[in-house]
C-alpha cells in the first residue's frame, strides 16, 4: 500500500513486509528468511541461496543460484531432501492462499490438489 501512496490503518492485518523501505535504501537488512509466489498453478520458493519452482505436469526445478545465476542447471535430483523440504513449504503456502481454480472440498475440476 506504501508504494501505491495509500496509508495503511490500524486494523488492517498484512502478513508481509513493507518492503518500500528497502526499494529506498533506508533499510539494508533482508526483508524474509524466505520467499514464496504462486501463479494460478505454478508456485515457488526462494530460500537462503536455492530457488525451487514448481510447473505443472513437470518434476520440481532446484537451482542454486550462488554457483547458477542463470538458472541453467536443475539440481533437484543431487538435492533430494531440500526438494522436499522446499516443496513441503509450497505445499503450505497452496493450504493458506486462495485459488480460483480449487473448490470449497479442496478440490480442482476433477482432480484432487496433490494430482496437479
Amino acid at each position: 500500500m506504501d508504494l501505491a501512496g495509500v496509508a495503511s490503518k490500524a486494523s488492517d492485518q498484512f502478513d508481509g513486509v513493507n518492503l518500500m523501505p528497502y526499494l529506498t535504501k533506508k533499510r539494508s537488512d533482508i526483508p524474509h528468511e524466505s520467499f514464496k509466489w504462486r501463479f494460478t498453478i505454478s508456485a515457488g520458493i526462494f530460500e537462503d541461496h536455492w530457488k525451487l519452482i514448481q510447473l505443472p505436469d513437470r518434476l520440481p526445478m532446484l537451482f542454486n543460484l550462488q554457483n547458477d545465476i542463470s538458472e541453467q542447471n536443475d539440481v533437484a535430483l543431487e538435492n533430494v531432501e531440500l526438494t522436499k523440504k522446499l516443496m513441503k513449504k509450497i505445499g503450505r503456502l497452496e493450504l493458506i492462499t486462495s485459488s480460483p481454480f480449487v473448490s470449497g472440498r479442496g478440490r480442482m475440476e476433477g482432480k484432487t490438489a496433490g494430482s496437479v
